[in-house]
C-alpha cells in the first residue's frame, strides 16, 4: 500500500518571480530523498517550467492570481502538484504537430521547451480540470536507495 510520508502545501501569487519558493522546495526535498546532483537541478527545473507556465498561459502574467503548489512523498514517488484557476490549456491532449518522433530540443523555439522538459523528466505527467480547477501533477519514482 502506497500512504504518503511527508506532504507539505503552499500558494504563491501568479507572478515569475516567485516561482523561486517553489523551486527551493523542490530542490531541497529532492535532495532529502536520495537524487544526485544532476537530478535534483533537472526535477527542480521541471518543477519550475510547470509553474512558469501556468502563470504565462493559464493565468496570461495576471499577477492577481495565485497557484497552489503541494509536495507529496509516498514510499515510492513524489507527486509535484499545481493547481490554478487559469485558462484550461491541456498540452497532454494537444500534442504539438510541430514534433517529430525524435526531435532536437535544441531545435525548439524556447516557447515550446518547458512542456517538453518536464514531460522527459518526470515519469508521468497528469493533467485534469474540473469544476473550474486545472490540476497539473508531475511524478517522479524515487531512487531505489530512498525506497525502504
Amino acid at each position: 500500500m502506497t500512504s504518503i510520508t511527508h506532504s507539505t502545501s503552499f500558494s504563491i501569487p501568479a507572478r515569475l518571480e516567485d516561482v523561486r519558493l517553489i523551486a527551493a522546495s523542490a530542490n531541497t526535498i529532492f535532495s532529502q530523498l536520495g537524487f544526485n546532483s544532476v537530478d535534483v537541478y533537472q526535477l527542480e527545473l521541471s518543477v519550475v517550467e510547470a509553474a512558469n507556465n501556468i502563470i504565462i498561459h493559464a493565468y496570461r502574467n495576471q499577477p492577481d492570481k495565485w497557484l497552489d503548489f503541494s509536495l507529496e512523498v509516498t514510499n515510492k514517488k513524489i507527486l509535484c502538484i499545481f493547481k490554478d484557476r487559469g485558462r484550461t490549456a491541456d498540452f497532454l491532449n494537444n500534442p504539438n504537430p510541430e514534433l517529430p518522433q525524435n526531435y532536437d530540443i535544441e531545435a525548439l523555439s524556447t516557447h515550446k521547451r518547458g512542456v517538453t522538459i518536464f514531460c522527459t523528466v518526470m515519469d508521468e505527467v497528469l493533467f485534469e480540470s474540473r469544476d473550474g480547477v486545472n490540476t497539473i501533477t508531475l511524478v517522479k519514482y524515487l531512487p531505489a536507495k530512498a525506497c525502504k
